[in-house]
């Protein structure tokens, strides 16, 4: 007797598999002959062991194998259990003769499980047809084991077949493919019921039923083993005789393309020959299940729909846009890899089409053609790389984005950082941080936060597809000393948790703008708490809480106002944007719905408004982490999980806000006087109509130059400097993470960049700028006359908004919804763009000084007489402080409060509502305030005049009992305006050599930086995100 072994079982194995074609559905007879479409059961069995066989050597999943066979040839009666069974394949080698005697008991086995599957599962007594079904099983296992008996004629060999089984019941593939083809058969016998109804009544409704009440992705069903679907489904689709109807064929592709498996392909390519170019949506789908196959084969077929005009000429005389074809075959050409090389002459037609998702889809499928070519070959075609900087031309964010990603992928940094990009609203996209990087920081931050205060709160934003849930899941259940019990997660689409969040928003909104998904009658009782209350019961509840984490996508009228709650509350602590490029979400959203219609759906669910047009962004007051979580820069749920584990820098403060200036501290007494407030009614009247006038403008690009602090001992706060030869900033204002706003007299208004270091500007000449401020991502400026230059920079656009009513002489927006502008006869006026309408406030009896906006919307302004006004629009009431301290150009606000600050003269006064108390700091006597920042802890950041004409930067505090101020070295002598960024202080001014820019923080960030800054100067590779440096 042969000594067959498992070595000479698996060496058998590989040699059978080398005419085993995976691309359809073939079994393997006692004859050594591979066959397509079983029928039988034995041949099902066959099947289904083979293709399970190559998938597991395809991934070199060997111990899988090993396991299954194991038990069998192990056993100490293998021998005599083979002898029974060698009538069954004789006339060939030995050792394939041994191998299909092994697989015939393999087979054997798994029919017997069947069986078992069906007498074991539980039937309720009233179901009559289930138990009638149970006890057919019962029989058959009857005359499995009389037959079985039978053969073998030996009571110690059959004993050994169920010590067998017995062995195999414990092994999860023999249990897989013995489920899948028992839940196959059961829907191949309902499918031969449904197709003989079908031939009775004429209709498909019955095969809709059939699909809707097995397939169901959503909620699960009795098919809990999804091969089970390929071979019935693909009877269906094979079936010449009786074919199914376009809308099953639908159905059924849909849920093949989902399942990915390869015995599909050469089924759905014949379908794709044969079905008419007018079923765009089965077509697509077919596709994109071929190009998730990988099958070269669709080549041929790819160049001839790429070919065509991108509409088609129906019977009807309809002509049939073909867009959604094409934009999957360009995918489905960059899934395959090297192999598409071959249609890259005829993708790069597409190059300047209209259509946004085509071009999308060419600069990723570049990027995965290129990438293939690296890696075999070590180079990349040059078509690649000239289409997709081609591509960077594009105004579109999308596809702007998705070329830089390419790019990217393909090791082009060092171009990318020498390419002049003038595209202005993707520079946010160039600053983005791979989330690997931004994660890491991200962790210490949050240890950071939560050593000061309890409960932190972060928001966890993106697209639908970007990943933002799956960190959430990841960190959730706790990380380091922070347990499961100290976090409270809540998800915008959990209906439990939409509750909460419905009860928080106004409830005149949300009956005017929202689904009534989102809430319910007790949300919408007007007699229950006022949203705010309940915003503060809920805070209250969750007190104890260290974390709170907020899960969902931003959109305008529902999550972005429930962050807008958190955020006006000073609630809202750091919020998480995940951004992936769109080939990324595709690509995650195929891995999670499968199904192409559903990943088109969630792809539609896009944030609006994006993080960029957001005050949380745009003021600089919360933590944003705007990361890049694209699949070569994002972590796995273990490494998210490693990176929270633990704190590991010990001055991270001092890394993300500006940090200690403790050092020479002077100590100054704090004054406090108790104010006189009265509260009157007023009515905002419809005033001016907005006329406009809209013209192009030239956007003149520069680059500018940094240099490093030399002398980090005598400035040891000074990091860098940034010189400008033709003009000087006379304002200089916090844009966005990374980019700033400025103006000057002489009708230049820019906006600086600090990736490429780029100064994007304009200039008017019929009138002077004298002030401007931020509404959305447009610079509103205001001169001499009764206008406001609204610039665009994104659309090189100007629009002059005029109305008849007394020169301006202040400007403030609250960067989203309110503009206003004070005027020379104390009136102030709020501006509806939309409507092109002003709504007038009286009240002031002198010129307006200045305004400003808080986050509730109040407005506060100040007149030359000293009057103070806090106007608040929500209930038409009046704050009125009168004190000739407040009359001054010096006024900002605290943004972590509702304090209001003012600069006069050598004093610092700050106005507490609360109390109604101001509190009043003096410095020296001959210091002059030319500039200032409140900062969001408290300090005040301020530019003083000595009368030596000595310019002097001065950090203030209020402590409780006691002011403390630090004199910053400066060689300036001129500051024209201050601004922050992050753990930076950003001024601008003049000095002997003309016009500059100063970026300073404190002595241990200035220190990191110029270790950082040195170890990039030595670094081959360069990270644009480092640039950000303003």
């Amino acid at each position: 007797m042969n000594s067959f072994n498992i070595e000479k079982l698996f060496k058998t194995i590989q040699f059978l598999l080398k005419n085993y074609d995976c691309y359809d559905v073939y079994f393997l007879d006692n004859k050594r002959k591979w066959n397509k479409n079983p029928e039988k059961l034995k041949d099902i069995i066959s099947s289904e062991v083979w293709f399970r066989i190559w998938a597991s050597s395809r991934y070199y999943d060997n111990d899988e194998l090993l396991d299954l066979f194991k038990p069998i040839v192990n056993n100490v009666h293998f021998q005599g259990l083979m002898s029974k069974f060698t009538n069954n394949a004789d006339g060939m080698e030995i050792d394939i003769t041994d191998t299909l005697i092994t697989f015939e008991i393999l087979y054997d086995l798994i029919e017997y499980h069947i069986h078992i599957l069906n007498t074991e599962k539980y039937i309720p007594d009233w179901n009559y047809q289930g138990k009638k079904i149970q006890n057919e099983y019962l029989c058959r296992v009857d005359d499995f084991k009389k037959n079985l008996k039978s053969l073998l004629s030996d009571q110690v060999l059959f004993d050994s077949f169920f010590q067998i089984y017995k062995a195999l019941t414990k092994n999860n593939l023999f249990n897989s493919i013995s489920t899948t083809i028992n839940e196959e058969i059961k829907l191949y016998e309902e499918q031969i019921l449904l197709k003989r109804k079908l031939e009775e009544s004429k209709k498909i409704n019955q095969i809709y039923d059939f699909l809707s009440n097995k397939i169901d992705f959503d909620i699960g069903s009795s098919v809990t083993q999804k091969q089970a679907l390929i071979r019935p489904f693909l009877r269906l689709l094979n079936d010449a005789i009786n074919p199914a109807p376009i809308g099953l064929q639908f159905e059924i592709v849909s849920i093949l393309g989902a399942l990915k498996d390869p015995r599909c392909a050469k089924t759905l390519l014949n379908l794709l020959k044969n079905t008419s170019l007018e079923y765009t949506n089965l077509i697509s789908n077919i596709i994109y299940a071929l190009g998730n196959l990988q099958y070269s084969e669709i080549s041929d077929y790819l160049k001839m729909i790429l070919q065509l005009p991108d509409y088609i000429d129906l019977s009807s005389g309809y002509k049939q846009p073909i867009y959604d074809v094409k934009s999957e075959a360009i995918w489905s050409t960059g899934k395959l890899g090297i192999t598409g090389r071959n249609l890259i002459n005829e993708i790069v037609k597409y190059i300047s089409h209209k259509d946004n998702t085509i071009k999308i889809a060419l600069a990723w499928t570049m990027g995965m053609i290129g990438t293939k070519e690296k890696k075999e070959e070590g180079v990349v075609d040059l078509e690649i790389l000239t289409t997709l900087l081609e591509l960077l031309k594009d105004k579109n964010k999308k596809v702007f984005e998705e070329s830089i990603y390419s790019l990217k992928v393909l090791g082009f940094y060092e171009l990318i950082d020498n390419l002049n990009l003038n595209n202005i609203p993707a520079t946010p996209i160039l600053a983005l941080k791979p989330s690997s990087i931004g994660l890491y920081e991200l962790s210490e931050t949050l240890y950071h936060l939560i050593s000061l205060k309890q409960p932190v709160v972060i928001a966890v934003t993106g697209d639908s597809g970007t990943g933002k849930t799956y960190f959430c899941e990841s960190i959730k259940y706790g990380f380091g000393d922070i347990s499961k019990d100290d976090i409270l997660y809540l998800m915008r689409d959990n209906p439990a948790h939409r509750t909460i969040f419905s009860r928080m928003i106004d409830k005149k909104f949300t009956k005017d703008f929202l689904d009534p998904q989102y809430y319910t009658i007790e949300t919408m009782d007007e007699k229950k708490l006022a949203s705010s209350q309940v915003f503060f019961d809920f805070i209250n509840q969750y007190s104890h809480k260290k974390l709170i984490i907020l899960d969902g996508w931003l959109d305008e009228i529902y999550f972005y106002q429930v962050l807008k709650i958190f955020y006006q509350f000073n609630y809202l602590d750091c919020v998480i944007n995940f951004r992936t490029t769109y080939s990324t979400r595709r690509i995650n959203l195929e891995t999670r719905e499968g199904i192409l219609e559903r990943v088109r759906d969630c792809l539609r669910f896009v944030e609006n408004p994006p993080i960029e047009e957001t005050e949380f962004y745009r003021n600089g007051d919360v933590y944003v982490y705007n990361l890049d979580n694209s699949i070569n820069s994002r972590l796995s749920a273990d490494e998210i999980k490693e990176v929270f584990s633990r704190k590991k820098v010990r001055l991270w403060a001092e890394h993300i806000r500006i940090g200690s200036f403790a050092k020479k501290l002077k100590e100054l007494e704090i004054k406090e006087k108790p104010l006189n407030v009265r509260t009157e009614d007023f009515i905002m009247q419809n005033d001016c109509k907005i006329e406009t006038e809209d013209e192009a403008i030239e956007i003149h690009t520069e680059r500018f130059f940094r240099s490093i602090n030399n002398d980090i001992v005598g400035e040891p706060n000074l990091l860098q400097k940034i010189r400008f030869k033709k003009f000087i900033p006379e304002k200089i204002s916090h844009y966005s993470p990374g980019i700033i706003a400025y103006h000057n007299t002489d009708g230049i208004v820019g906006i600086l960049t600090g990736i490429n270091d780029q100064n994007h500007f304009t200039q008017i000449r019929k009138d002077k700028i004298y002030n401007h401020c931020i509404f959305n991502d447009q610079i509103f400026a205001i001169g001499n006359e009764s206008k406001i230059y609204l610039f665009d920079f994104n659309k090189n656009l100007l629009r002059t908004l005029k109305i008849s009513a007394p020169p301006l002489s202040a400007i403030a927006t609250d960067r989203n919804n309110i503009i206003a502008t004070g005027h020379q006869d104390g009136t102030i006026r709020i501006w509806d763009i939309n409507s092109k309408i002003t709504h007038l406030l009286k009240g002031h009896k002198n010129p307006i000084i200045d305004i400003v906006i808080d986050k509730k919307g109040i407005i506060v302004s100040n007149s030359i007489d000293g009057e103070l006004r806090l106007w608040n629009l929500y209930n038409n009431s009046i704050k009125i402080y009168n004190d000739m301290m407040f009359n001054t150009s010096l006024m900002g606000l605290e943004r972590t409060s509702d304090n209001i600050i003012f600069v006069k003269e050598n004093n610092v006064i700050k106005l507490d509502q609360e109390n109604e108390t101001i509190k009043i700091v003096s410095l020296p006597n001959d210091l002059e305030p030319i500039a200032f920042y409140p900062y969001y802890d408290g300090r005040i950041f301020a530019g003083y005049r000595k009368k030596e004409d000595r310019i002097y930067f001065i950090v203030i505090e209020f402590k409780k009992d006691k002011g403390f101020y630090n004199t910053i070295r400066t060689d300036m002598n001129r500051i024209t305006g201050i601004t922050a960024m992050g753990p930076r202080i950003i001024i601008s001014g003049m000095d002997t050599d003309g016009a500059i820019i100063e970026i300073l923080g404190s002595e241990t960030y200035v220190r990191g930086e110029f270790e950082k800054l040195q170890i990039l100067k030595n670094s081959k590779r360069h990270f644009q995100y480092h640039s950000m440096i303003f």
